[in-house]
């Protein structure tokens, strides 16, 4: 009845009568001795943190930090101590650091159990059973009043103990740490990018789930339905012949760059194989399936004409070749430990080269399987009858007449856009072809066509050549 007399602010400030009322007895002089030793050796932990430390009451009043709190906010000791937790942010957590309230209300609610209401702040303190102790932890980013903003893994620790509900929050700066994990992504992807203009996306795949325990490691499969496609750049000696080195591989470099984009647009409809010298292989149907692999192969042959077109139009150069199609089954595989490539194998490749270099120039030249891949699709064809093939014999040849598509080529139409109908709906479905694609992401994508964009600019005006190349 006596303490009823005694003002409020007295007993705030006399710790003997605090305590007295806290723990509801007297402290003997060992108890304090020992308890005032335990503070210390927290506090000495607390100082050495490199953690952000912040003790709050109920209502989210400050009452302690440590050392790196105010090395992480920027702020004294003083601006801290006695303000509200929002005082460490730009704007009050119940705006957009709800984060704050939400640990809070979480930490709070965990003693409902107990049948004492839990509330985290307006006013009324919540409280628990004694001994009670949550804890739960979440990523943010934190904006501080200072002007910076950081990242942080924040842990908040509530616990009830003498009566009083005390929370505890553990503030992490992971900002570092957050720019290495995404300088790190950013690798990755290129290091993808650069792989995937090696292999093929699906066979990078495989190779990724591969058994590394295994001393034999083969990649090889069998593909029943393939289309596989090669173009040669007619004359390409006589053509080069009073070119130097650069002309020649300048001239190059330029047509098969203009190729590799125009495969690049087919998506995984077209994968392309190797170069050859001045011998483009490329097939649709391996290693990922494409049921019109015949269509699909011919759009990308047309597409590489229209280009051929273009190209001739604007270089002093004059570019003639031979494309030959075949269709059947193939074998893949991956040869090599080092430089390692992804291959096509079979008789199926053998006369597609051969129908090649059986060919006409600038026409596109096929077997009679791919011709009956080929009916009922809009295409016109011209019989060669019978042509001998060697290693083969006779065989039943073909040309796509080019009236099906010699308007689009006039046009235009074909030349980076893929205009023509087949060509569109191919570059609609790609993208869900590839069966077990490694990660992806828009990241890798942009930088394999930076690369091959890079390559490409020359196609844009003629392809710079040797002063004695400029003769021709």
């Amino acid at each position: 009845r006596m303490l009823l007399c005694v003002p409020l602010n007295v007993l705030e400030t006399t710790s003997n009568v605090k305590q007295f009322l806290e723990a509801g007895r007297l402290i003997t002089s060992d108890e304090k001795s020992t308890q005032d030793l335990e503070e210390q050796q927290i506090q000495h932990i607390l100082d050495g943190s490199d953690d952000a430390v912040v003790v709050c009451d109920a209502n989210g009043k400050i009452e302690l930090v440590n050392p790196s709190t105010i090395k992480l906010t920027g702020l004294a000791r003083d601006e801290l101590i006695g303000n509200n937790i929002d005082s460490l942010l730009q704007t009050s957590f119940t705006s957009n650091d709800e984060f704050v309230k939400a640990l809070f209300q979480e930490s709070a609610s965990s003693t409902q159990s107990s049948s004492s209401p839990s509330k985290p702040s307006g006013g009324n303190t919540p409280t628990g059973k004694e001994g009670d102790v949550f804890t739960g932890s979440k990523e943010l980013r934190l904006s501080l009043k200072v002007g910076a903003t950081v990242d942080v893994m924040v842990s908040v620790s509530r616990s009830v103990a003498n009566g009083k509900v005390s929370f505890g929050l553990f503030m992490r700066n992971i900002t570092d740490q957050r720019e290495r994990e995404q300088a790190l992504a950013i690798e990755k992807q290129r290091a993808e990018a650069i792989l995937l203009n090696i292999l093929p996306r699906a066979i990078i795949a495989e190779m990724a789930v591969t058994d590394k325990s295994s001393k034999k490691q083969v990649i090889a499969h069998g593909y029943e339905n393939v289309s596989v496609m090669f173009a040669n750049v007619c004359g390409f000696s006589q053509l080069t012949k009073e070119m130097d080195a650069e002309g020649v591989v300048m001239l190059l470099n330029t047509l098969v760059c203009q190729w590799d984009k125009t495969a690049f647009q087919f998506g995984n409809a077209i994968e392309k194989i190797k170069t050859i010298g001045d011998i483009y292989m490329c097939c649709s149907g391996a290693p990922v399936e494409c049921a019109d692999n015949a269509e699909a192969i011919v759009e990308f042959a047309i597409a590489l004409l229209a280009g051929l077109k273009e190209f001739n139009e604007q270089s002093k150069v004059k570019v003639n070749v031979k494309i030959g199609i075949n269709s059947g089954p193939v074998v893949g595989g991956v040869l090599g430990a080092h430089k390692f490539v992804f291959d096509i194998y079979g008789d199926c490749v053998n006369v597609a080269s051969r129908m090649q270099s059986n060919g006409v120039e600038n026409r596109i030249q096929i077997t009679q399987s791919t011709y009956e891949k080929l009916q009922g699709k809009g295409y016109k064809f011209e019989s060669r009858g019978k042509v001998l093939i060697k290693g083969k014999g006779e065989m039943e040849c073909y040309l796509i007449d080019p009236s099906c598509y010699n308007d689009d080529l006039d046009q235009g139409k074909l030349v980076g856009n893929l205009e023509r109908t087949y060509s569109s709906r191919i570059l609609q479905g790609n993208s869900t072809k590839t069966d077990a694609p490694v990660p992806n992401s828009t990241a890798t994508q942009q930088l394999k066509e930076e690369q091959i964009t890079e390559q490409t600019k020359a196609t844009s005006s003629p392809p710079p050549v040797s002063q004695s190349a400029s003769k021709l």
